[in-house]
C-alpha cells in the first residue's frame, strides 16, 4: 500500500509528545472533546468539498482512479503537545473513486477511514507501520524516523517494534498528500484509467482539496514537514498548493530543506524531497529540521 526505551526528560527535545503522567489521565481529556473538536472542524472545513467534487465529476469514467484521499489523524493529536502534520505527494491505490462517488458527502467526509493497507489495517490500527522498502526510504519509513528524532527515541525501529508503548505517538500526527487523486503514472496508468477523465478528476480535486491552509486551518499544527519537494512546482499545478499561506522568515536550511513560518496559525513548515529522492542525505535533512526547529521554539 501507497506511503528505545531511552527517553530524556527535558522538555526542550523538539517534538516531545506529553510524557511522564499520561495514560489515562491524558486519555480523558481527549475524552472530554478535544478530538471532537477537531472532527467537528475537519467536517465543517471539507463537507462542502465532498459535496462539491462529485457535483463536478458525476459523468465521468472512474474506472481504475483511486478514490479521494483526506487528511487522517490519530485519536492522540488532540492532546499532543508538539503537533505535526506529514505530507507526501499521493497515495497508491487508496480504495476506489466510483465507490467514493457513490457515498453521501457525511460517509465520504470518513471515507479514509475505512481504507486498508498493510495486514488489512486502517490507518488508526497503524497500517502504515507495514510500508517499508528494502532501503528504508518509504514515506512512511521516514515519518517514523522523524517522530523518533522528534521525541528522542535512538533506535526509529522502537516505534514499529513496540507499538503499545509508543501508541501516543503513532497516533499523534497528521497524515495528507499534496495530491488529493493520485498522479497519473502510479495507479491511474497501470490500471488503464481513461486519461480524459482522470485529468478532470485531477483538476476537481486539485480545486477543492490541495491546499496546505486547509491543514493549517484544520488541525493547527505547530510544524508541517512536507516530503515531496520536487512535486511542489505551482508551474506544473492547476491551482497553487500554497495558496492561502502568509509566510515570513523564510529561507532556505540546507540544499535540501526550506522553511518558512506562517504567523497566523503559527505553524513551521519544513518543506523536503520526497525520500526516495534523498536517499542517504535523509539523516542530514532529520537534524537540519530538528536543529532549526530547537531554535525557533526556545
Amino acid at each position: 500500500m501507497m506511503p528505545e526505551e531511552s527517553r530524556n526528560e527535558n522538555d526542550s527535545q523538539p517534538f516531545r509528545a506529553a510524557r511522564g503522567q499520561r495514560g489515562q489521565e491524558q486519555l480523558g481529556l481527549a475524552k472530554c472533546g478535544m478530538s471532537d473538536s477537531i472532527r467537528q472542524k475537519f467536517g465543517d472545513h471539507y463537507r462542502p468539498k465532498v459535496e462539491a467534487f462529485p457535483r463536478e465529476t458525476q459523468d465521468l469514467d472512474a474506472q481504475g482512479i483511486p478514490a479521494v484521499h483526506l487528511p487522517l489523524w490519530g485519536k492522540h493529536y488532540a492532546i499532543a503537545k508538539r503537533k505535526a502534520a506529514f505530507i507526501g505527494i499521493d497515495t497508491s491505490e487508496w480504495g476506489e473513486m466510483a465507490e467514493f462517488l457513490k457515498k453521501s458527502p457525511e460517509e465520504a467526509l470518513w471515507y479514509g477511514e475505512s481504507v486498508r493497507f498493510f495486514e488489512e489495517k486502517t490507518f488508526r490500527e497503524f497500517g502504515f507501520l507495514g510500508c517499508t522498502n528494502r532501503g528504508k526510504t518509504s514515506f512512511w519509513d521516514t515519518v517514523l524516523k522523524f517522530l523518533a528524532k522528534f521525541n528522542n527515541i535512538p533506535n526509529w525501529h522502537e516505534l514499529r517494534n513496540n507499538q503499545r508503548l509508543y501508541e501516543d505517538i503513532l497516533s499523534g500526527f497528521v497524515w495528507a498528500e499534496a495530491n488529493a487523486v493520485e498522479l497519473w503514472q502510479h495507479t491511474p496508468s497501470s490500471q488503464n484509467a481513461d486519461f480524459a477523465s482522470w485529468e478532470k478528476f485531477k483538476t476537481a480535486a486539485e480545486t477543492h482539496f490541495d491546499y496546505l491552509s486547509s491543514i493549517l486551518e484544520v488541525f493547527r499544527p505547530h510544524a508541517v514537514i512536507i516530503l515531496n519537494g520536487d512535486q511542489l512546482d505551482d508551474t506544473n499545478k492547476r491551482v497553487p498548493y500554497w495558496g492561502g499561506c502568509n509566510f515570513e522568515q523564510c529561507e532556505n536550511l540546507s540544499q535540501d530543506v526550506w522553511y518558512g513560518l506562517v504567523p497566523e496559525y503559527g505553524t513551521h513548515v519544513f518543506w523536503t524531497y520526497h525520500p526516495r529522492a534523498l536517499g542517504t542525505r535523509i539523516d542530514e535533512v532529520l537534524e537540519t529540521v530538528v536543529q532549526k526547529w530547537s531554535g525557533v521554539c526556545s
